[in-house]
Order: structure tokens, then C-alpha cells, then sequence
């Protein structure tokens, strides 16, 4: 616990954090680890690299991180919100991000699962799912929830609501609810494991056996942190997932910030290098850890680096609208 970090503080962190590892991730995306280390080395990328023209510049997932963020911010000044506000007012934040989608200069590699269902007129429901993707296209989006809303059993519900707008399976909505109901607990300082041991027993409360997948994981992934082994080694000790489904890439964030917990710059290090989809990795990690610490380490890292990180201020200036969601009425 770091009680000296104000929620705005943790929140900042959460954002930002999740960009860096989301622009960490981006050059080594698609890549297998192998490759990774024929190009920067037997421990893999370090620094930020080029990806889209320059060192710093994120990737849709945090585009659609912030889109999630103007969705939930577009019900800040309402006297009480619904889910089915919320939903609206995401959906419609994704729809834009949608449609910015055709200007090349904003094409980060939008996944195709977003883009697909953001195509059609009414989002997708529990009741009535787009399709049955089970990707990290939900997942990487969701953090903000956890910032705005404060009490964990409704950002998990929210955030699995705003997964299942485009994602119809359950180890891809599901890690959103996860992610959401564990990054509004650590912005008030509960320590990872125990914040993370709450978030699955909110799991299997929620969700019954649609969350079994992801309670497994995820419980795997706490107990493969504890043991004495090389902790950068993924592909070794998370075998053959790469991330790509949401449950996955959750598995292998939570295990990324628990091995190097006191080191949150390291915990983004371990989770883009693997296999996969370093990329989601890496924001998902980056959020996780950047509420625990807050924003400095990464505007340390940053300033070590020189590298301006793309969108900063607008990523600062939601991350203070978000918290200042936390406890009213809507949060």
C-alpha cells in the first residue's frame, strides 16, 4: 500500500501507465519472442521504440481506452445514472472512435473483432451478443471504469457490460468486468494480491460458471508468481496463450505486476515480452501497476527516455475527470 498517493494521483497513474505499456508493446506486437530477442537482446525491448512513425505514439488500445473514458465522462453532470446510460453513452464513444478509424493517420491496428461489430447500428448484450469473440479487445479498454466508479461489484458489472458491446464471449467481457472491479480497489490502496483475491471472489459471485475460465487463469497466474523461476520468461510459464483472448492476456498482466510488484517499469518490461499480443499486455499491466504507484515512475521512465508520450495531456486531464466521478452519485 502507498496511502501517501492521492486517488487522482493513482488514477493518472492507471492511464498514462496503461499507454506506456501499450506504446512499449506496440514495435514487438505479432512478434515471437525469439524475434524479440534477436532484435533488442536476451532481455528483450527495454526502452520505448518506434511504432507508427515514432518512439512514444500509442495503438488502439489505448485510443479505445479513452474512448471509454469520454463515454463514461459524458454521464458526469447526470443527476443518476443507469447501465443502460452507461451503455449509450460508451457505445457512442466507440462509434466515434469507430469512424476516426477512417483517417489514416489515426489507424493504430484497430482489432478486427472492435471494428467488425462498431460497424453494425445496436451494440451487442448478454442476451443478444454481436458474436463469440473471446479477444483482449474488451479488456484493454476497460480500466477507466475502475477509475470513475468506486464500488468493485459495479465496476465489474459495468465493465462487463461495456465488453460485451462488441465482444459476445465470456473470457472476453468477463477480464473487462476483472479489470475494472480490481483497478477501482487498488486506486484506494489495497494491496495487489488481496485486491486481486477480492476481484475473483466478485467473479464467482457475478458471474457463476461464465467466469470459470478467468477464475482459473487468473488463480494459476497468482501462484506461478510465487514461484522461484526466471519471472520474464512467459512463454515458459504462461505457455501458448500470447494474450490474444481476453482471459489470457488478464492471466498474464496480473502475473506481470504481482512478480515485480515493487518495480512497476519491470512489470511492463515482463508482459510485452512474450509471444503475442504485447501490446494489450503491456496496457493492461500498465494500468494495473500505474494504480498502485501512481504516475511518477512512468513520468520518470518517460523523462529518462526523452519520449513524449502521445496524448498525455488529454490522458491526464480524463484521469482527473474519472476520479473526480469516484463517490457521487454516479460513481
Amino acid at each position: 500500500m502507498e496511502p501517501r498517493l492521492t486517488v487522482e494521483q493513482r488514477a493518472t497513474g492507471a492511464l498514462v501507465g496503461s499507454a506506456y505499456g501499450d506504446s512499449l508493446g506496440a514495435p514487438v506486437e505479432f512478434m515471437h519472442l525469439a524475434q524479440i530477442q534477436a532484435m533488442y537482446g536476451p532481455d528483450g525491448i527495454q526502452d520505448l521504440d518506434e511504432a507508427f512513425g515514432r518512439r512514444g505514439n500509442i495503438t488502439d488500445d489505448t485510443q479505445m481506452a479513452i474512448a471509454t473514458s469520454e463515454g463514461l465522462l459524458a454521464t458526469a453532470a447526470a443527476p443518476k445514472y443507469s447501465p443502460t446510460m452507461l451503455r449509450d453513452t460508451i457505445w457512442q464513444a466507440y462509434k466515434r472512435w469507430y469512424v476516426s478509424q477512417s483517417n489514416e493517420v489515426m489507424q493504430r491496428a484497430p482489432g478486427n473483432t472492435c471494428m467488425s461489430a462498431l460497424s453494425r447500428m445496436i451494440p451487442g448484450s448478454f442476451e443478444k451478443p454481436l458474436n463469440g469473440s473471446a479477444g483482449c479487445g474488451a479488456i484493454m479498454r476497460s480500466h477507466p471504469i475502475g477509475v470513475a466508479i468506486e464500488d468493485p461489484e459495479r465496476a465489474f458489472s459495468i465493465g462487463a457490460l461495456s465488453g460485451v458491446l462488441t465482444h459476445g464471449h465470456e473470457n472476453a467481457y468477463v477480464p473487462a468486468g476483472f479489470l475494472s472491479a480490481l483497478t477501482t480497489q487498488l486506486l484506494t490502496g489495497v494491496a495487489l494480491e488481496n485486491a486481486v483475491q477480492d476481484t475473483l471472489d466478485i467473479t464467482q459471485n457475478i458471474t457463476q460458471t461464465a467466469g470459470e475460465e478467468t477464475y482459473q487463469v487468473v488463480s494459476d497466474a497468482l501462484l506461478v508468481a510465487q514461484l522461484d523461476y526466471d519471472p520474464g520468461n512467459i512463454d515458459a510459464f504462461i505457455p501458448g496463450t500470447g494474450g490474444w483472448l481476453g482471459h489470457d492476456a488478464l492471466a498474464i498482466s496480473v502475473y506481470a505486476a504481482t512478480v515485480a510488484d515493487a518495480e512497476p517499469i519491470e512489470s511492463v518490461r515482463i508482459s510485452v515480452n512474450h509471444s503475442g499480443d504485447s501490446d494489450s499486455t503491456g496496457a493492461i499491466t500498465g494500468a494495473i501497476v500505474g494504480s498502485i504507484h501512481g504516475v511518477e515512475p512512468f513520468n520518470d521512465k518517460l523523462a529518462q527516455e526523452d519520449v513524449w508520450l502521445e496524448e498525455r495531456p488529454y490522458l491526464d486531464y480524463l484521469a482527473a475527470g474519472l476520479a473526480a466521478m469516484r463517490g457521487g452519485v454516479n460513481g
